[in-house]
């Protein structure tokens, strides 16, 4: 699980900066932060934002962000940048693995 959380940030991460991504300067957390507590609540929590926001910032992935601010970001994100990311995300595959990062 922690393996594929980091590798999901890194890989979003590299997708943002290859697309020259800047955060506003005000930001707490990062569009890169954003999209994988959205990419691990899908994995691993069944969908559920408020469980996986409380994993990441119990076990120190993130900092906190509180649920509305979290949802506020979320809805801001473009719908054609979620087709571009999973898209990039399903090319990414463990050559040892016969598994993607998102599922």
């Amino acid at each position: 699980m922690q393996d594929t959380i980091t590798a999901i940030f890194c890989h979003v991460d590299d997708f943002l900066k290859a697309l020259s991504w800047k955060d506003d300067p005000q930001c707490h957390l990062s569009l890169s932060e954003i999209v994988t507590i959205s990419l691990t609540a899908a994995r691993f929590f069944s969908g559920n934002l408020e469980s996986s926001r409380a994993f990441l910032c119990e076990h120190g992935y993130i900092p906190a962000i509180s649920k509305s601010r979290l949802n506020r970001r979320l809805h801001a994100i473009a719908v054609f940048f979620w087709h571009f990311i999973i898209g990039y995300l399903s090319s990414k595959q463990n050559p040892n693995c016969m598994h993607f990062l998102v599922d």
